[in-house]
């Protein structure tokens, strides 16, 4: 690529990013940018989810949304509804099932903590592929195997969607 080309590339992205800048576009992580962030979230309580994939799904979330542990005096209050199904994919000739997805969708709430007004609600959704073997322990360790990465995922985007909320929930009290 010649000299000239490289220039116009390098000029083309310098104009993409001065656009971005301008229309309100900032990083989630960017340093300095979003330091209140982990404040916001560390004021979070996380109720108790039922059953046994609950309780991974919001020890999860303790881990990611509130790292240095449950606040003392929270200002705000998370509650997480969670279904999970199995949906078979793939069927031989003779009706044995080979392949599964596991479906968890998680809806949640996030309300305040002295005024109980809810402030804003979501929900997500995970899906993870695991095959059917013939022997009992493999399927068993290939379905919560499935479990833990859809369990992941969910936790990853419910703190993603918290944070976009009190993103755009900081923008409009600037304005």
């Amino acid at each position: 690529m010649c000299w000239f080309s490289r220039l116009a590339v390098l000029l083309l992205l310098a104009a993409v990013a001065g656009s971005l800048g301008g229309c309100g576009f900032s990083p989630v992580y960017a340093r300095g940018g979003n330091a209140g962030m982990e404040n916001r979230l560390a004021q979070i309580e996380i109720e108790p989810i039922a059953d046994r994939v609950g309780q991974i799904l919001r020890n999860q979330l303790l881990d990611e949304v509130t790292p240095r542990g449950q606040p003392s005096n929270p200002r705000y209050r998370l509650q997480v509804n969670l279904h999970e199904s199995i949906q078979v994919l793939s069927v031989q000739k003779n009706e044995i099932a080979t392949r599964a997805n596991l479906n968890l969708s998680a809806d949640f709430k996030l309300s305040e903590t002295s005024s109980k007004k809810l402030l804003f609600s979501n929900s997500v959704q995970a899906i993870s592929s695991y095959n059917i073997v013939t022997a009992d322990y493999g399927n068993v360790a290939a379905e919560n195997n499935a479990r833990v990465k859809a369990v992941r995922t969910l936790s990853g985007d419910i703190k993603n969607r918290l944070i976009s909320y009190f993103l755009r929930a900081n923008q409009t009290a600037t304005k």
